[in-house]
């Protein structure tokens, strides 16, 4: 019997198409429970890619906060990785993190995102503005912050 020996390689196997910061214009900064600075790195409605100044333990349970311009949103999430990404200065540490339950309110965003990605199909495969990484990343707020 002959296996079927499909290249994955570049293949996009994701449940949801990931945003950057700067396509979610509501979303102002986000917080986890152990208090410390997040970037985002990109958000889908399945999770999150963060950097942050601690390493998150893989198979963690966190609690996000996820600071809206309609207020803020609790989010259970796991940690799936988390690895150094920098040591210049303060080491950072990039984690992605799945919520337990979808973040719905990018359901329209992500919409828009694929039909974009139909209409526009010059653009080469995989790539597309939520893959590119932002001139300014958003920063999340310290837990026990307020927003001013």
């Amino acid at each position: 019997m002959k296996r079927n020996n499909r290249n994955l390689a570049g293949a996009d196997r994701r449940q949801y198409p990931r945003l950057k910061p700067t396509a979610v214009p509501f979303l102002k900064s986000v917080a986890f429970n152990q208090g410390c600075e997040a970037q985002v790195i990109n958000i889908s409605r399945g999770g999150i890619l963060l950097d942050t100044e601690v390493r998150l333990r893989p198979q963690m349970k966190i609690l996000l906060k996820l600071i809206t311009s309609e207020g803020v949103i609790k989010m259970d999430g796991q940690i799936l990785r988390s690895s150094i990404s920098s040591l210049n200065g303060v080491p950072r540490y990039r984690s992605a993190i799945a919520f337990d339950h979808p973040f719905h309110m990018l359901d329209d965003l992500s919409a828009d995102l694929e039909e974009e990605r139909e209409e526009s199909p010059e653009a080469p495969a995989g790539t597309d503005a939520a893959d590119t990484v932002p001139d300014q990343p958003l920063m999340g707020l310290v837990a026990g912050s307020t927003m001013d």
